[in-house]
């Protein structure tokens, strides 16, 4: 997958979130004003916010225009579990300012439970299906269609009372996935520390008493904590396992390219597995039982077959003049 640049989408509107029916006592004349206000020029739709707004109101519609998050204890241990999700955002590689929700309020409002599902909604769907639509940022993109309708998903987890469960199944379910999460969060602690320090690359860093071996002991160590480092053949060793990992070829020598690698900042990292997060949300929720797969930044390719890899090859991908494509074909037997 290829590097690119995650912008923000706009939210136009109010923010979201849904879940089950409160009390009998405050039913009625609550969801009279929320219906009304759903159907208030306020709500018209406006550019980028119309599935958004057509989401909010089927969500609303479908529970009888009843408040979700407002108005009774049940409904704000659901608000409370949907905020401490939408807190945490930005382990998922999202921005969690994106899901701003109103403050807790035992009180029933109907613009602050109208708010809190669209920031919920906007969470689903940027979770499930991606922040950017593929096309607005390649040319060559052939993926299938992965929109998610978030509305009746919601209503059912809301009425059913298993809203935590709907939170857990919104990821993309791929182990490649949870490897980034689990990376983004080791690549920011590394970043909040000051990153790692830079190797002079003025040249070959040499086995034999270059000044520079110490810089990149460091180095490397920042990514492989302890790592056996001390002798010229462990350092060796660690440096071709960083070249495996970086699609470089493993030659163990510490040259122009590698150093080019080794120097490129943690924060920059961070932002890659942040890129590369969305694009796994890009991708089809289930694969076929047998499939190739091949990963353009590490230069190779797999063959697997019921969730086995059976054969894995080097291959040769694009430049950035002439990138690969990223797309999804099936082959007819």
């Amino acid at each position: 997958m290829r590097a690119c640049a995650i912008g923000a989408v706009l939210i136009v509107g109010i923010a979201a979130a849904a879940n089950a029916a409160p009390s009998q006592a405050y039913a009625a004349p609550a969801a009279q004003t929320i219906k009304e206000l759903l159907a208030s020029r306020e709500f018209e739709t406006r550019a980028g916010d119309s599935r958004l707004l057509t989401e909010l109101r089927a969500f609303y519609q479908a529970r009888g225009y009843e408040p979700a998050w407002t108005g009774s204890t049940e409904a704000l241990r659901r608000a409370n579990t949907a905020r401490q999700v939408l807190a945490q955002a930005a382990e998922q590689g999202l921005n969690a300012a994106d899901y701003t929700l109103p403050p807790q309020n035992e009180s029933t409002s109907a613009r602050t439970d109208a708010a809190f599902t669209q920031s919920v909604l906007s969470y689903a769907h940027d979770l499930r299906s991606g922040r950017l639509v593929p096309t607005d940022v390649y040319r060559d993109v052939g993926l299938p269609d992965t929109s998610f309708d978030a509305a009746p998903a919601l209503a059912k987890a809301v009425a059913e009372g298993t809203l935590a469960q709907f939170f857990v199944q919104i990821p993309p379910p791929h182990e490649e996935y949870r490897d980034l999460v689990t990376a983004l969060a080791r690549y920011r602690a590394i970043a909040a520390k000051g990153g790692w320090p830079s190797i002079p690359a003025d040249r070959e860093v040499k086995f034999d008493g270059d000044p520079r071996l110490a810089l990149l002991r460091q180095r490397l160590a920042a990514e492989e904590p302890g790592a056996a480092l001390a002798g010229d053949d462990d350092l060796i060793a660690a440096v071709k396992r960083y070249q495996a990992r970086n699609g470089l070829d493993p030659d163990g020598r510490v040259g122009r390219r590698t150093l080019e690698m080794l120097d490129i900042p943690a924060a920059e990292r961070v932002r890659q597995i942040e890129a590369n997060l969305e694009r796994w949300r890009w991708m089809p929720r289930a694969f076929e039982r047998r499939y190739i797969v091949v990963n353009v930044p590490d230069q190779s390719l797999r063959f697997v077959e019921d969730g086995k890899t059976l054969l894995t090859s080097r291959v040769i991908v694009g430049r950035p003049q002439n990138p690969s494509p990223i797309f999804r074909a099936a082959a007819i037997a």
